[in-house]
């Protein structure tokens, strides 16, 4: 581990409040952990735990009409969700910020195409789903080296990069390696060549949360991607590092005012990133039996910090209500992929009653370039 990263292990957590909420998901589990405690893993334990996995395929393969099906119908339409998926592995995969390269967009591509088997196999049995997703994990983590960015003059491209493809390969491990106790036969040498990937893109990942000058979809990014490796790695200090960091950045990527950092002065789908880390981050300490970075409040309030967040977008997306008018933007005015059914599920329609009727307009939701999305099919309820 870097040094860098060994005196943030020495730094003490953000101060703040928690407020105790029952989320429209039933959690009764403790409220949090403390840093240095010995965990062990739920696994599967990312975004997905076994009742969800177990639910949708219920939801999928049930006769009667439901909002599952809905969000399914966007899964099965994806081409990467295909058992003859080619992926497309590289040594050194060259990035490209404010852009893409054919190699970023394979980069990106095939750990959602290897997410998008790893659920078909949970849903039809179909043992070519399973076998396309460690096919697609085999290649990369036998081939796969480096990240370079094009432009020379802004090298830390590689980090967010990082940051943002490590927890969809994860993700996708989590059930190909855990689901109904194992039953993919995912083989120890596949498994430990995959677990030394995950580790190289680590390496980058965890440098998204020192290398920028200011706090924002960076470090949350690099933060999210941190628990998530701790988590299947099995690593107690990567999770509760990742944690303490999204702790410590929530108040400064989200305001008191509800307003996110970069809103007012940029777009208004970058601030949705940091919003979209903060609830994935928060769903995968929630598998994991802790509930505080969805009740995080601060500076004496009683309303989560991540709640006035997602009805401040939501009322700008709506009605251009707050700093920036998001509603006649085109492109940009809808809910982004990745958080909005995670979210409802947790905290329910009636606490985000603005935030509710955004993602209505985005439903059924698809996939995403930074996130893993498609969770109107995962986490659809309302």
């Amino acid at each position: 581990m870097k040094k860098s990263l060994l005196l943030l292990l020495g730094a003490t957590l953000v101060s703040c409040n928690t407020l105790s909420i029952s989320p429209a998901e039933t959690q009764t589990t403790p409220e949090s952990t403390e840093v240095g405690q010995q965990l062990t893993f739920v696994h599967p334990g990312l975004l997905l735990n076994a009742a969800r996995l177990e639910r949708l395929k219920t939801q999928v393969n049930s006769t009667t009409s439901n909002i599952t099906q809905q969000g399914w119908t966007k899964v099965t339409s994806d081409s990467r969700a295909s058992s003859g998926y080619t992926p497309h592995p590289y040594s050194t995969v060259h990035v490209l910020d404010s852009g893409s390269t054919d190699e970023e967009r394979d980069f990106k591509d095939d750990p959602q195409a290897a997410y998008l088997n790893a659920l078909q196999w949970v849903v039809t049995g179909k043992s070519a789903h399973k076998d396309a997703s460690i096919r697609i994990m085999r290649a990369w983590a036998q081939k796969f080296q480096s990240i370079v960015n094009v432009n020379t003059d802004k090298p830390k491209q590689v980090d967010l990069e990082a940051a943002w493809v490590l927890p969809m390969w994860v993700n996708a491990a989590e059930i190909i390696r855990y689901h109904n106790n194992g039953a993919a036969g995912w083989s120890s040498t596949d498994i430990q060549q995959f677990d030394a990937f995950v580790n190289k893109l680590y390496n980058y990942a965890w440098k998204a949360t020192i290398d920028t000058s200011t706090k924002n979809n960076w470090t949350v990014s690099g933060a999210y991607a941190m628990m998530s490796a701790g988590v299947y790695l099995n690593d107690t200090t990567k999770y509760q590092e990742g944690m303490r960091i999204i702790k410590e950045t929530m108040p400064k990527v989200v305001y008191a005012s509800g307003e996110i950092y970069e809103l007012k002065s940029r777009d208004c789908y970058h601030p949705q990133y940091s919003l979209t880390g903060l609830v994935q981050a928060a769903n995968v300490a929630w598998v994991q039996n802790d509930n505080s970075i969805y009740n995080l409040t601060f500076d004496g309030q009683t309303t989560p910090r991540l709640v006035l967040g997602m009805e401040y977008i939501a009322k700008s997306i709506l009605s251009g209500s707050g700093v920036r008018n998001c509603s006649p933007s085109g492109a940009d005015d809808y809910i982004r992929e990745g958080y909005g059914d995670i979210a409802l599920n947790r905290y329910g329609t009636t606490v985000l009653p603005n935030f509710y009727k955004a993602v209505l307009k985005a439903r059924p939701e698809d996939g995403s370039d930074q996130f893993l999305g498609w969770t109107t099919a995962t986490f659809g309820k309302y």
